[in-house]
């Protein structure tokens, strides 16, 4: 679990303090009998304690939300995602994706030789929307230098409006190979067998591809990153989204004029490498062992991955609907952020010692209900919040968040601890009293949460603080 990076302060005690940290002191010693009569799942009236009756358990609204947009970046994250999908309460969501190619592999011997085909592989990992239907994405070749690092969920690059190609996914496709044109093979095989500044002349010169959802798509296919697997003899490979490298049969003319192994087609199971890795490393030539059932597409030709060396990709809403009073959706790509105000400067607590506060708040029940059957969307499982001074809110955010908490699924609700948060303010060593909070981590899924809003009865938003009240 991802933890704050606030520094800790040091416990510097002043003499207005010392009445604050003695019901402190206090508290501790009464909180063993507390927590014997209480019960998380009560989540309003107050707890009785026998011949403590100093203890109280009262039930805040907490209804200062707002809905604010704050930015963060989009590019190298751990998966990217492309699509279009129609969602009855957020909009139509469409996201465009971009690859930067790169020429690293894992063997410093590999090489691109006369006439190799070059090879798109496409690795979903969630696939959110209608999954009864068809993901398909035109591929163009980008048009201008960018840097992946530096896209936004806003970012626009120019690329060809003439496709060079097309891919299509279902919600069970295991991943998809697309042969590159010829023409740009070649000239990849001249940079990736260039001495001299080769990387820097990639950048300058192979721009990548673009993936956009075509438009009658109605889903968002979020697809994994290179990563480096080994198998049990210990060769290395890369394996999800990346280049596959095929050279000729070492028969083949000069030209490379072998066997052509289409335009496109999928790659049912198998290690996603387009040849079928069996045990003998980088190459993928081998014997056919254990390989997951997947064949080797080319089993007589060397072969090797390269991965990208970046990606990045947006996410534009149009034809946002009305809001729902009750429903408050949160974004985990920081476009809808919630910011909540605990209010603690209008809530009289100083003379109070606040033993145990948590903030509760739940997930709408019926957000789910109004999507057609065979339409799904993906959640995180968690809530982010975040705690942001004025500078940071006009900055990429890049810090980590201070709370994690993850759902509750017998009653949907996510439950913070904010005692500390409370009794730091209470020392005047905190002045920010609200929290943003997103719907998980931005890791280049789309994972929306609605959380029931004010108003909301049982579910509503709610602070419980268990205080013992000096005066009785």
């Amino acid at each position: 679990m991802q933890k704050g990076t606030e520094p800790t302060q040091p416990r510097y005690v002043h003499f207005y303090q010392l009445k604050t940290l003695g019901l402190f002191i206090a508290a501790m010693v009464l909180l063993g009998g507390l927590y014997a009569c209480s019960n998380d799942n009560n989540i309003a009236g107050a707890s009785f304690v026998e011949g403590g009756q100093n203890i109280s358990v009262d039930t805040l609204d907490v209804e200062d939300f707002e809905i604010v947009d704050l930015l963060t970046y989009t590019g190298n994250l751990s998966v990217f995602s492309a699509g279009r999908f129609n969602d009855p309460i957020l909009g139509t969501i469409q996201s465009t994706a971009f690859l930067a190619p790169g020429i690293n592999s894992v063997n410093v011997s590999d090489s691109v030789h006369a006439g190799a085909e070059v090879y798109l592989v496409l690795h979903p990992f969630t696939f959110m929307g209608d999954t009864t239907g068809t993901a398909t994405f035109n591929l163009h070749f980008i048009e201008q230098r960018w840097r992946p690092v530096s896209v936004r969920k806003d970012t626009e690059i120019a690329f060809n409006p003439a496709p060079f190609g097309q891919v299509s996914f279902t919600a069970e496709t295991d991943s998809v190979l697309f042969k590159m044109p010829q023409a740009w093979a070649d000239e990849y095989r001249e940079f990736f067998n260039e001495e001299n500044n080769p990387l820097e002349n990639v950048r300058e010169n192979l721009f990548g591809f673009a993936v956009v959802p075509t438009a009658e798509t109605n889903a968002i296919v979020s697809f994994s990153t290179e990563s480096i697997v080994s198998d049990t003899l210990g060769n290395r490979n890369y394996t999800g989204t990346r280049l596959l490298v095929v050279n000729p049969e070492s028969d083949d003319d000069e030209n490379g004029n072998g066997g052509d192994s289409g335009d496109f087609f999928p790659a049912d199971d198998g290690d996603d490498n387009g040849n079928g890795d069996n045990g003998n490393g980088d190459n993928g030539n081998g014997d056919n062992g254990d390989n997951g059932g997947f064949i080797d597409p080319f089993p007589n030709r060397q072969s090797f991955s390269a991965p990208f060396r970046g990606n990045g990709f947006n996410t534009i809403r149009t034809d946002i609907p009305d809001p729902d009073p009750g429903i408050i959706p949160v974004f985990n790509t920081f476009e809808q952020v919630l910011r909540l105000d605990l209010n603690l400067d209008s809530r009289d607590f100083s003379s109070q010692a606040v033993s145990r506060a948590e903030l509760l708040l739940f997930e709408d029940l019926d957000a789910s209900t109004v999507l057609p059957d065979g339409q799904v969307r993906r959640g995180s499982g968690r809530l982010q919040f975040y705690v942001l001074n004025e500078t940071e809110r006009n900055f990429e955010v890049i810090k980590l968040p201070l709370f994690e908490p993850p759902v509750r699924e017998s009653d949907l609700s996510y439950r913070v601890n904010v005692t500390e948060f409370i009794q730091t303010y209470q020392l005047g060593r905190r002045t920010e009293t609200e929290f943003f909070i997103t719907s998980g981590p931005n890791n280049g899924q789309f994972t929306p949460t609605f959380l029931a809003a004010p108003g909301s009865g049982e579910r509503s938003p709610k602070l419980i603080i268990t205080r013992i009240n000096p005066e009785k």
